[in-house]
């Protein structure tokens, strides 16, 4: 398969001369020779994006020898304006295939309760599987619908400025905090995004509440219960430093239907669902190197922090805090460094376990608008609790196609 994607990759470079000077800089293969903005036109949009991430296990954790992993993923997107296809106003249709291939450090030399790298969950394992296909409608700028199966994390529990970041305090949380539906387990839901003004938003979701990798095995039957979330937003622009900066802070609110069996308890200690959670997602600038400019160079910070009921999740408190900065070197104004710091509150039923915590720091380079490289550090504290101390390092490079 490594070969494969190799020889792919080869092919297609050449073709990043129709990229140079048109409004398909940011894709290597450019405009296909005139096809993409045809198809574009009538409401077909295409993009893949390959991500190649090597990840070495430096010190500590389960084992350091031959700790070195190579995980690959190609993501293909597909979709449909209906209106630009000539067939219905207002709305689109959203296909996301994903192949993941290799493992990373939190499934085996580095275990850890909370995930370290995004397409790295523990258990994905290789596949290749539609993570998402749905339709959305939207009634003005008002209201939108959201029906099918989805990737829940690009729209709850998430904060801007975490952009960048692997470890998934700083995204989704750890799967051992909820069932919340996102990579790579996805569920069919619904979603209702109501935003009044430039300022306010509700956003409100209902999913199967165990997810299953078949696209359509699911639909709230049998054993399978429901997961539903409630996230309210507000836009602010606040004077900091001289300057009018934007920040957006979130709340939400959870609840898992699905029987979960008591941590630390007896084999037929069973809690009659998994009861509610609530979380903070926060982000703000604080300084902007282009005041009134639409770039995002400048200094940003973002806090996220979860509570979950306890003794039914391995962990019921997550924090996860970070420091943005992009366009800290001059010339180079795409780039963008991060530092952040990570804690997990492990449940208090487990015996001789201790709480996680640690950092992470990363660099960005965008070599081109479609090719970028990313160095990553992050240390570990008492991973899954009872783990020895981990130092990880790994380089994610992508390509958008």
């Amino acid at each position: 398969m490594k070969k494969e994607i190799l020889f792919i990759l080869l092919f297609l470079m050449p073709l990043s001369v129709f990229a140079q000077d048109n409004e398909w800089e940011n894709k290597l293969t450019g405009d296909w020779g005139g096809l993409r903005s045809t198809l574009s036109e009538n409401g077909i949009d295409i993009s893949s994006q390959y991500l190649f991430a090597p990840w070495i296990n430096l010190h500590g954790g389960a084992n350091t020898s031959d700790s070195l992993e190579l995980q690959h993923n190609i993501q293909t997107f597909f979709d449909l304006d209906t209106k630009r296809a000539g067939l219905w106003d207002d709305g689109q249709f959203h296909l996301y295939l994903h192949g993941n291939f290799g493992r990373g450090m939190s499934g085996t030399h580095a275990p850890s309760a909370i995930n370290m790298y995004g397409p790295d969950a523990p258990g994905a394992g290789d596949f290749i599987q539609v993570e998402e296909l749905w339709y959305q409608h939207t009634i003005g700028e008002i209201v939108r619908l959201r029906f099918g199966r989805i990737d829940a994390s690009a729209d709850f529990r998430r904060a801007n400025f975490s952009g960048g970041y692997f470890n998934d305090a700083f995204g989704p949380g750890p799967g051992s905090m909820n069932p919340f539906p996102h990579h790579p387990i996805t569920a069919l839901g619904v979603e209702l995004l109501l935003q009044p003004n430039d300022t306010y938003y509700v956003n409100l979701g209902l999913f199967d509440g165990q997810g299953e990798r078949d696209v359509w095995d699911t639909a709230f039957d049998g054993d399978e219960r429901a997961y539903g979330i409630i996230e309210g937003g507000i836009h602010l622009t606040l004077p900091i430093f001289g300057q009018d900066l934007p920040g957006t802070y979130r709340i939400g609110v959870w609840h898992d239907w699905n029987e979960r069996q008591k941590i630390g308890g007896l084999p037929n200690s069973i809690y009659n669902n998994g009861g509610a959670g609530v979380y903070l997602a926060c982000d703000q600038m604080f300084y902007k190197e282009n005041p009134g400019d639409d770039d995002e160079q400048g200094f940003g910070a973002f806090l996220k922090l979860e509570f979950a009921p306890q003794n039914r999740y391995f962990v019921d408190m997550c924090l996860g805090a970070g420091l943005r900065y992009q366009g800290l070197i001059p010339e180079r104004d795409n780039d963008f460094i991060g530092l952040g710091f990570l804690y997990a509150d492990i449940c208090d039923n487990l015996a001789n376990v201790s709480n996680e915590y640690g950092i992470e720091t990363f660099y960005r380079f965008q070599i081109t608008p479609w090719f970028h490289i990313q160095p990553d550090m992050q240390f570990i504290a008492n991973p899954n609790g009872t783990g020895r101390d981990a130092l990880v390092f790994g380089i994610q490079a992508g390509l958008v196609f």
